[in-house]
């Protein structure tokens, strides 16, 4: 077992200290193009290794291999730094936002797997998997691939050489464990909902808010929401949750253009929101320019 300490940027630091959750990130919403999606020379190798797997022909099983890539699992990306300038600009809305330190343990299990702990309120081990994010040149790679399973993990963790920035370490986790879940509230979403409903023949729970509709973590809306994912329904903004355990919270950093407001608000804890995350210690840290390089400071 061992202790790590990550970060994480976001634009919502104030909804977050409120409702502490992660968006599980799906590939088509993440900022690199080539997310969870293999590369032709992949798809075509594994299809032809594996041709007759569940009865599929080669390119069938490529189909299937790329739709279970990318529509069945979401990212939450995470950092081993907390002071890169770009990093703020690009995930902390300009430095308007802040950056959240994670403390939480890792056990090493059989395959080079790893289990969490402390760090997600209701995760089972099976749900997910988390790795370093491995950075190089080429798409192909490097060795044969015997399983679906290995080609899905070499895929999910291997980006350009371009964002080695970063230093990535990600949670790729099974979509069916979302905690909370919201879509755009129009007359398009409840016509889709009311479609489900009447071919499927169930009823979805949910609630309906003044701009979204949210759902819960029954089997009908985990269903309903598994086919949303199917069909890509973009235009729904379909948005997922996990929640996150307040202990593992042990910093916060507050972006150097955040509003007064916003600071005044968090520092002052006037609402107590801040209480439930008892490992902070009084850790809020007001990132300041440095006056005399391209720096900023801590």
């Amino acid at each position: 077992m061992k202790k790590i300490k990550l970060y994480k940027y976001t634009p919502h630091i104030e909804t977050f200290i409120n409702n502490p959750a992660f968006r599980l990130t799906q590939s088509w919403n993440l900022n690199d193009p080539f997310e969870l999606k293999p590369n032709d020379l992949t798809n075509k190798t594994f299809g032809l290794k594996h041709e007759g797997l569940h009865g599929l022909c080669a390119n069938a099983l490529e189909r299937v291999n790329d739709l279970e890539c990318r529509s069945r699992h979401g990212v939450v990306s995470l950092s081993e730094t907390f002071s890169n300038p770009l990093m703020w600009a690009h995930y902390a809305d300009n430095h308007k936002g802040g950056v959240i330190e994670l403390t939480f343990e890792l056990e090493v299990m059989p395959m080079g797997r790893y289990k969490e702990y402390g760090l997600f309120n209701n995760l089972l081990h099976a749900d997910y998997i988390f790795d370093q994010v491995k950075y190089r040149r080429f798409r192909n790679p490097e060795d044969e691939m015997e399983s679906k399973t290995e080609m899905f993990e070499r895929v999910a963790f291997t980006k350009a050489d371009y964002w080695s920035y970063e230093q990535e370490h990600r949670f790729v986790i099974n979509l069916e464990h979302t905690d909370n879940a919201f879509i755009v509230n129009n007359p398009y979403s409840i016509s889709l909902i009311e479609y489900y409903e009447k071919a499927m023949d169930v009823k979805v729970p949910y609630t309906m808010h003044d701009t979204i509709i949210t759902f819960d973590t029954c089997d009908e809306s985990k269903s309903f929401l598994m086919y949303l994912d199917a069909f890509d329904f973009q235009e729904l903004n379909l948005l997922r949750f996990i929640e996150v355990n307040p202990m593992a919270v042990t910093g916060i950093y507050l972006g150097v253009n955040m509003s007064k407001d916003i600071k005044k608000r968090i520092i002052s804890n006037s609402s107590g929101e801040l209480d439930k995350f008892t490992s902070l210690n009084d850790k809020i840290i007001e990132v300041r320019l440095d006056p005399d390089r391209f720096d900023l400071l801590y």
